[in-house]
């Protein structure tokens, strides 16, 4: 942590723990809203789907709350290292895009191969730190966009890349190399439009009369 740079404080160490909490609110919402409010799209989708996708939200949201207590033994500064707390943040996101994939694999083969991907991100964490995480990550994001763009057709999926990965690491990369504390209240909010982005194709898709 460099001396250098001030603790945040006072109104705007409220507003960065709310942009933190927002983002475990969001998904978590939007996995209970998953598991109870697609009915015609579940009998649309291969079994199993449904659960697989608000299981992919849920870990959306541990992965915003590891984020927020890691940076609670930071004093809230952003900081690039290895911890348990950042261990399971990566771990949540590459279970969390994992299972949004796995929900529309077309086999079970399939399925068992993007679940294997979190183990990986988890030895690769433990290892090596996060490079191998995130290049686990990147695969399974791959493969869950070609899944939902043969699954759904929806030209706001490609957004989800934007936001998701553009965005906050272009976020990241100004708070790295200015220090600037303002850039970390965005990155959790991109994170969340990028979830809700995927929930608006998923209500799409269950009020249309068929998948492409």
């Amino acid at each position: 942590m460099s001396p250098s740079v001030p603790l945040p404080q006072g109104a705007f160490l409220g507003l960065l723990v709310v942009a933190h909490l927002q983002a475990v609110a969001v998904a978590a919402t939007l996995a209970w809203a998953a598991s109870r409010r697609l009915p015609h799209l579940g009998g649309r989708l291969a079994s199993g789907a449904i659960p697989l996708l608000s299981a992919g939200f849920a870990c959306f949201s541990l992965a915003a709350l590891a984020e927020t207590l890691d940076h609670t033994t930071t004093r809230w500064l952003y900081v690039n290292h290895t911890s348990h707390w950042n261990g399971l943040f990566f771990t949540g996101l590459a279970a969390g895009i994992a299972l949004l994939a796995a929900a529309l694999a077309p086999s079970r083969r399939w399925r068992a191969a993007l679940l294997a991907l979190v183990p990986l991100s988890v030895g690769g964490y433990a290892l090596a730190g996060k490079g191998p995480a995130i290049a686990v990550q990147t695969l399974a994001l791959l493969a869950m966009l070609h899944l939902w763009w043969r699954t759904f057709h929806d030209r706001r999926l490609w957004l989800y890349p934007l936001f998701t990965v553009a965005l906050t690491t272009t976020f990241g990369a100004l708070l790295n190399s200015s220090g600037d504390q303002i850039w970390h209240l965005f990155i959790g909010p991109a994170g969340s439009i990028s979830l809700l982005l995927l929930w608006n194709i998923l209500r799409r898709a269950e009020g249309a009369h068929h998948l492409r």
